[in-house]
């Protein structure tokens, strides 16, 4: 999340009124102490455009571009973005930040047909924090006398206390051929004694709220927290079963302008934060040791762009029952 050094005294700070900003937003328009944030690691890195805007985020082998003017995001694997790069349709608020994602896909393939289809919105309160996200998932194959459908819908509450991110809760209910299961999901934060000075997006945020594919850390879905977590405890039950209960620990070095330096989540590898000075379009960015591959995602994890595994893993459902 970046604010930009004329804007430091209101943090994140949008350069448009507050009411929807359509497919043209004006913002989020900011810097951390006026640097852009171009690299997390060497796992995320993010590109500009010549007004300030994150327009290309690369995250584990995923690329994701956002067209300001259309209000559309492009995202897809790295190799192949010309080939499967699916578009979904974003909305953003006055502040920039994202309010809507969604995006229908159908494939026809050996006979049978496919519908998916992925929509989530996002609220926000007036201090430009995530507060809510709704996600609705829906899929459908049918063809070869077979049929099948399945669908997810889920509610997560973001809680925070004096700009100090404190707790989320997630309830869901999937419906597959009929069959109803449900799922809930809280996680509780807890703050250490370091200042965010500019509310950066670190990977407790990234790793608890929401996968973002490095948008987030661009500042597309509000401010972080105004205290570094240093830990966070995770509660999974299925259908009123507990399924795990896990603790997380993460560990932070400092700039001496008070921006992140590094991060380290647990006994995991450190991740380098990187910057270029704003309007700076070289956007080049050390490499930090230890690049790992992405992890499967958690059932309990909101994450966005998954239409294309949705679709693969519906074909697959639809063969294995030849």
């Amino acid at each position: 999340m970046l604010a930009a050094t004329a804007f430091l005294a209101c943090g994140l700070t949008a350069c448009s009124d507050d009411d929807e900003g359509g497919s043209n937003p004006q913002g989020p328009v900011a810097t951390y102490n006026g640097k852009l944030l171009t690299s997390v690691g060497n796992n995320v890195t993010l590109r500009y455009d010549d007004k300030g805007r994150c327009v290309e985020a690369t995250a584990y082998n995923e690329k994701t571009l956002i067209d300001y003017e259309k209000g559309i995001i492009t995202q897809g694997n790295i190799s192949s973005m010309h080939l499967d790069g699916v578009e979904y349709r974003v909305t953003f608020n006055g502040a920039g930040y994202i309010t809507s994602i969604s995006t229908n896909q159908n494939e026809s393939e050996d006979g049978y047909t496919y519908t998916v289809s992925e929509n989530s919105s996002f609220s926000y309160d007036g201090s430009g924090h995530l507060t809510g996200i709704t996600t609705k998932y829906k899929e459908a194959a049918y063809g070869n006398g077979e049929s099948y459908s399945s669908s997810e819908n889920s509610n997560t509450i973001i809680t925070w206390k004096n700009g100090q991110l404190a707790s989320y809760t997630c309830k869901g209910e999937d419906m597959e051929d009929g069959e109803k299961s449900y799922y809930e999901s809280v996680i509780n934060f807890t703050a250490g004694s370091t200042d965010n000075k500019y509310n950066q997006w670190t990977t407790a945020e990234e790793d608890g709220i929401m996968e973002t594919e490095g948008l987030g850390y661009a500042g597309l879905f509000g401010k972080g927290s105004s205290k570094l977590i240093s830990s966070y405890t995770e509660t999974y039950k299925d259908d009123g079963e507990r399924e795990h209960n896990d603790t997380y620990n993460f560990t932070f070095q400092l700039n001496d302008d008070g921006t992140i330096h590094s991060e380290r989540m647990g006994n995991g590898y450190t991740h380098y934060y990187e910057y270029s000075l704003y309007n700076d379009n070289n956007n080049n960015s050390k490499k930090a040791q230890g690049l790992r591959t992405k992890p499967e995602q958690k059932k309990n994890s909101v994450s966005l762009f998954n239409i294309r595994t949705r679709i693969e893993n519906l074909k697959a459902k639809m063969k294995n029952t030849k």
